[in-house]
């Protein structure tokens, strides 16, 4: 028997004990590049790279430090600071809309 109360984390949790993963945000690879070009006008990149399809990684250039080849979920987060701190996204008008 579960001695865990109808409230505690044990109990949401069911039998196994165990939480349900936390899903990571969805992002459009066209809001990301929006977000990244945008950064780039704004002075904050030198320039950026991707989605690179076979591994779903961006490779970022920061304006003060060496690129790097980011996986997914990281270029995701560091879009969302990017909005925070008011990088406006840019699109370009040829670019397709799926």
């Amino acid at each position: 028997m579960n001695s865990a109360t109808p409230d505690s984390k044990t109990a949401r949790a069911g039998r196994t004990g165990l939480l349900p993963p936390v899903l990571l945000p969805q992002m459009s690879d066209r809001f990301i590049r929006a977000m990244l070009r945008g950064a780039t006008a704004a002075k904050l990149l030198d320039g950026w790279q991707g989605p690179h399809l076979a591994e779903r990684t961006y490779c970022i250039a920061p304006r003060h430090a060496a690129a790097m080849e980011r996986p997914l979920d990281y270029v995701i987060g560091y879009c969302e600071l990017l909005a925070a701190a008011g990088v406006e996204p840019l699109y370009r008008a040829s670019e397709p809309l799926f």
